[in-house]
């Protein structure tokens, strides 16, 4: 629910990897002029990984304006992807680069935090509550988002969820809700969890081409739910970007506790590939870094593109070994108590971030809409999107939607992308070729064709193209 299971694309090199090239009128995308959008459709994707990648490599294609609209059916995973956003677009004077990484995988793919990434969450979420009441001050700051298809319902919604968040209620307690999570999962296995914890990782994530997940962290998020880990940290507060249908009742903020996964790890999206040879090397045929250090040299990486629209060349910092950076300080300072009366407030310290608002990082050729969330997809189907999308990109439990009707948006030769369970541990081989098929029927139903052959047990996606625009 709150993390992908597959690694982040660049959705511009995909498309241009993929397209037909075409005459005429038609030219391929590359060829386009700049005012031409490339227009790109997330459904329940789950996270940024995708903004965030295309974006960061958009300096290595032509100069094309990318609006990715964004459809999740849970605002409270909506609300993430704009934290994660303003985190990732944060200016290098307000965070350095490392320091940026750790917060995003923290808030990411951690049930706990430092005290530190607590405070600066506290105080992004005023930024964020400003910004979903006062479009022209988020105009301002962060005109990378646009919340023109919002309903103000949800808006309300989303700045519940935000206070909720900067709250740090102790009603949410990840401890607890971890190990009940454990309990009803594995009912009479529980007492032999390391040995059920042993099995995943060896006869089933091993097999599936993670080598990049060491087991010490792959047993770590399912002993406690933390993904990523480096010397001498303290996680100590619950993450409340973690928790599911915050509602208000009676006046007051509650949540249903944490429903998301517990068996296979935040590490798919940024930890299981790179393109540095020094990360690559290996000692006894086993990789000397895990997947923690492949996602965080993969997000500076980007976060360095975004800023600076240039490769990133990295530079060891001080105290750095196969094991990660060891983090020797953590300033804080006393954190002001929030107006909630409502709620029960955790004070921590508060981390070298601002307190006051300031303009992110600018990306001048991007804009991420975000779209209404009901329970079903009706708001796709507006007259507007007709043909709209050059690029869909469905995940693996969001394929139910797929439709004539819903693939109307469709432009013509688009692409549709649709995720793999493969990473997914709790299903087997049988039930990975169930989905395979599925996708083949809904590639017959809604009239796409497959680019590439598609292996559930080896893909991470099946490419698809549109043949012809759907009917109505």
């Amino acid at each position: 629910m709150f993390w992908g299971v597959t690694r982040a694309l660049d959705l511009q090199h995909v498309l241009y990897t993929n397209q037909p090239k075409r005459v005429g009128d038609n030219l391929i995308p590359d060829e386009l002029p700049e005012r031409t959008p490339l227009n790109i459709l997330l459904i329940g994707t789950s996270d940024a990984r995708h903004v965030i990648k295309t974006l960061a490599k958009s300096y290595t294609h032509s100069k094309r304006h990318v609006r990715f609209f964004v459809y999740e059916l849970h605002l409270e995973v909506l609300a993430r992807q704009m934290l994660l956003l303003s985190v990732a677009l944060e200016p290098p004077e307000k965070l350095g680069l490392l320091e940026k990484t750790r917060i995003f995988m923290e808030l990411y793919g951690n049930a706990f935090l430092r005290a530190s990434t607590a405070s600066y969450l506290s105080k992004k979420c005023n930024h964020l509550i400003r910004m979903i009441t006062d479009e022209e001050h988020m105009k301002k700051v962060l005109p990378l988002f646009d919340f023109s298809h919002l309903k103000y319902r949800d808006r309300d919604r989303l700045e519940d969820i935000f206070k909720f968040w900067r709250s740090l209620d102790s009603s949410f307690d990840m401890t607890d809700l971890w190990d009940k999570r454990l309990r009803n999962m594995l009912g009479s296995r529980y007492d032999s969890r390391e040995g059920v914890f042993d099995w995943d990782y060896y006869m089933v994530l091993k097999d599936r081409g993670s080598e990049y997940i060491n087991f010490q962290e792959y047993k770590q998020f399912r002993t406690n739910g933390v993904g990523f880990t480096w010397l001498e940290t303290e996680y100590a507060i619950s993450n409340p970007t973690l928790a599911a249908y915050v509602i208000r009742m009676e006046g007051k903020l509650r949540h249903h506790g944490y429903i998301g996964d517990v068996v296979s790890g935040p590490f798919y999206a940024f930890g299981m590939e790179t393109d540095q040879t020094d990360m690559n090397r290996k000692s006894n045929g086993v990789y000397m870094k895990k997947a923690t250090d492949i996602s965080e040299r993969n997000l500076m990486q980007y976060f360095h593109e975004l800023q600076n629209k240039s490769p990133y060349v990295h530079v060891p910092v001080k105290g750095e070994t196969n094991s990660g950076v060891v983090i020797t300080e953590i300033t804080s300072a006393p954190l002001v108590s929030e107006d909630d009366k409502d709620m029960k407030v955790t004070k921590v310290p508060v981390s070298n971030a601002s307190a006051e608002e300031h303009e992110t990082i600018p990306v001048e050729n991007g804009t991420v809409i975000f779209l209404t969330s009901p329970e079903k997809v009706d708001c796709l189907q507006k007259r507007e999107f007709k043909g709209l999308f050059d690029i869909i990109v469905v995940s693996q439990n969001m394929t139910h939607v797929l439709s004539k009707e819903t693939l109307s948006v469709a432009s013509k030769d688009a692409t549709v992308i649709i995720e793999s369970r493969k990473y997914l541990l709790s299903l087997t081989k049988d039930h990975l070729k169930e989905y395979s098929d599925t996708l083949e029927e809904k590639a017959q139903l809604c009239n796409f064709e497959k680019i590439h052959n598609f292996d559930p047990k080896s893909d991470e996606y099946a490419f698809f193209r549109m043949r012809h625009p759907c009917e109505e």
